[in-house]
C-alpha cells in the first residue's frame, strides 16, 4: 500500500474556525481525483473528569450543526503552540469550574480522518474538585451536570450522551480505571 500523491492543493476557504483545501490526488493504482477536499479543523481536548466521590462533571450546552442540546464531556480548542494536556486542564476548568489533581492523556482520536485534518486529545481528570467559578469564553452557554459514573455508562449505552468524542473518551476511560490505573 501507498500514499495517495497530491499533485496539487488549493486552500479554498481559510477562517480561525475552519480551513477547506482542494486536492487532485493520485490513488495508489493510478486512478486520479482533481476535486478531493479536506477540512482543516483546530485540535481539541476532552476531559472525562471524575471527583472523589465518582461523579463525572458533564456539560450540557447547544450544538448548532444538530440544532439541539446535548450532554457531553467538557471540551475544547487547543490554542496555538499549547501543550494538549495544559489545554484540557485549562477546558476541563473553564466549562465546568472543576479543577483536577491529575490529568492523565488516554490517547488521540482521529475525528473524520478519510477527509478531516482533526485530532482530539483525550484525558482523564481525576480528584476533580468543584471551584465554584466557571470561565465560559462570549460563545459558550453551559449547564454543568454531575453525574455518577455508573449513570454515565447508562447515558452512553441509551444514547443519551450520543456525541462521537464523549461516547470514546468515556469507553477509553472506562477501559483505564478497569486497567488497574484507580489511584490518584
Amino acid at each position: 500500500m501507498k500514499p495517495w500523491e497530491i499533485i496539487s492543493s488549493e486552500t479554498v476557504f481559510d477562517t480561525f474556525w475552519v480551513k477547506i483545501h482542494k486536492h487532485a490526488v493520485r490513488l495508489a493504482n493510478g486512478v486520479e481525483l482533481n476535486d478531493f477536499y479536506v477540512i482543516e479543523r483546530r485540535d481539541f481536548a476532552v476531559i472525562f473528569g471524575l471527583t472523589p466521590d465518582n461523579k463525572v462533571p458533564l456539560v450540557r450546552q447547544y450544538k448548532h450543526g444538530v440544532k439541539d442540546f446535548l450532554l457531553e464531556l467538557p471540551a475544547g480548542f487547543i490554542e496555538d503552540n499549547e501543550d494538549p494536556a495544559l489545554a484540557a486542564r485549562r477546558e476541563f476548568i473553564e466549562e465546568t469550574g472543576f479543577q483536577a489533581q491529575s490529568c492523565e492523556p488516554l490517547g488521540k482520536l482521529f475525528v473524520g480522518p478519510s477527509n478531516m485534518k482533526h485530532t482530539a486529545y483525550a484525558y482523564i481528570a481525576r480528584n476533580a474538585q468543584d471551584t465554584g467559578r466557571q470561565r465560559l469564553d462570549q460563545t459558550e452557554d453551559i449547564e454543568v451536570v454531575l453525574m455518577p459514573l455508573d449513570d454515565v455508562v447508562q447515558a452512553v449505552a441509551s444514547g443519551r450522551i450520543n456525541c462521537m468524542t464523549s461516547v470514546a473518551v468515556t469507553h477509553l476511560a472506562l477501559a483505564y480505571l478497569q486497567n488497574g490505573n484507580s489511584g490518584s
